[in-house]
């Protein structure tokens, strides 16, 4: 009998949210034919084109429901609640559609188990029907024990209307004979979680309630400086300022390679008329750090985390406010330069600046070699296995796998 695993990846787009979840499906394969369990995993993603070529025969890959919202998700989201707010929670009808065409998706997908990465309706919509493994990276994943969620911005405070939002969550819940919360953030929760993240780049810090994973990139570790200089460059062609980060890094006169998402078709092009190496799959991380000098990114969680661990420092152009706490959590730490995007010679002269600076170069090499040694490390291997011996019976007790 075949078991069905649904990975779900509803909001955030680009390979930072895609890449976990790709990753976690292999070692959930690796698993089930070591257990000599015929799986099917069928992903529910934001971005589906980015899976579609890394996707194994058998599985499925899907377009997750988006559902209607109350607005546009702003860039300047300081706080879990404005994520929801603008996904929906905020009116007590909206939710309940959303959620009934996640309820839609599981009855065709009829999976054992959910996976959820940054999900927070199809969290809500499994609630107490199917177990759901919550992960993510820090941001996507606030503790489940607050009373609300914090604004994460010095200058920014909390959405006053988050008991409006919890009431309409328990209205949906007790409307399926499902027990109230008496905290929002108690919603998400899940049966057991992975936040794939370090203390140093956690924005609750002290907050945080369960066990951090590490990197799920497990394979990554920290690596020599490479003979010949040369930028790594990522982003989604539809983020208003990565063109302007293309150009700059083709301007430093160093050697590119980049990976590319989105509709970059003219991007690539003026890549390739440089001369840059353009890849057309996401290259792996532990292979392209190594050779590279200098990242170049708009800050995604999941390539910020393996630059650290890999010793590389990093110039961020940050568009919006996860970003910008992991660029300036960074920037303490000595390992990363924030890119000025406002004229096209600002940010030529910062990643001129970053690539030349022997500073965040022996920052970025200590700050490796101390990880190292430290690193939470969840393998996959074993959080596959612990999915696999819980599917359809996940205690809540089970905690972090």
């Amino acid at each position: 009998m075949q078991s069905t695993i649904l990975l779900a990846g509803e909001l955030g787009a680009g390979l930072g949210h895609v890449m976990p979840l790709y990753r976690i499906g292999e070692a959930l394969h690796e698993a089930a034919e070591a257990r000599g369990i015929d799986l099917r995993c069928v992903f529910a993603v934001h971005e589906p084109a980015l899976l579609h070529e890394l996707k194994r025969s058998g599985d499925l890959v899907l377009q997750a429901p988006a559902g209607a919202s109350q607005g546009e998700l702003k860039s300047n989201t300081a706080s879990y609640a404005e994520v929801l707010i603008a996904n929906g929670f905020a009116d007590a009808a909206t939710l309940r559609r959303n959620v009934a065409t996640w309820d839609d998706l599981f009855a065709l997908v009829t999976p054992s188990l959910v996976i959820a990465d940054h999900s927070p309706t199809a969290v809500l919509a499994a609630r107490g029907r199917i177990a759901t493994l919550v992960t993510g990276n820090g941001f996507t994943v606030p503790p489940a024990a607050i009373d609300i969620y914090p604004a994460l911005l010095a200058d920014r405070a909390a959405p006053a209307i988050q008991g409006a939002l919890r009431d309409n969550v328990n209205a949906l819940l007790t409307g399926r004979g499902l027990a109230p919360v008496a905290r929002l953030p108690e919603f998400l929760k899940g049966d057991a979680r992975a936040v794939f993240t370090i203390r140093e780049l956690d924005p609750y810090g002290a907050l945080r309630d369960t066990a951090l994973s590490g990197l799920y990139e497990a394979d990554v570790s920290p690596a020599p400086l490479p003979a010949e200089p040369r930028i790594f460059l990522y982003g989604h062609a539809g983020i208003a300022s990565f063109p302007l980060l293309v150009r700059a890094s083709l301007e430093t006169g160093l050697p590119v390679s980049a990976y590319v998402t989105g509709a970059g078709a003219e991007l690539k092009y003026l890549l390739a008329g440089r001369g840059a190496e353009i890849f057309d799959r996401p290259p792996p991380l532990s292979e392209i750090l190594p050779r590279t000098s200098l990242v170049v990114s708009n800050g995604g969680a999941g390539l910020s985390h393996a630059a650290l661990i890999a010793g590389r420092p990093h110039a961020i152009a940050p568009i919006h406010a996860e970003s910008q706490m992991t660029a300036r959590a960074l920037e303490r730490m000595g390992c990363a330069a924030i890119v000025e995007t406002a004229t096209f010679d600002k940010a030529v002269a910062a990643l001129k600046g970053a690539a030349e600076d022997g500073m965040l170069r022996d920052a970025c090499a200590s700050a490796a070699k101390t990880l190292d040694a430290t690193l939470p490390r969840t393998p996959l291997a074993a959080l596959a296995d612990a999915c696999l011996g819980r599917i359809g019976a996940m205690p809540a007790e089970a905690g972090d796998p």
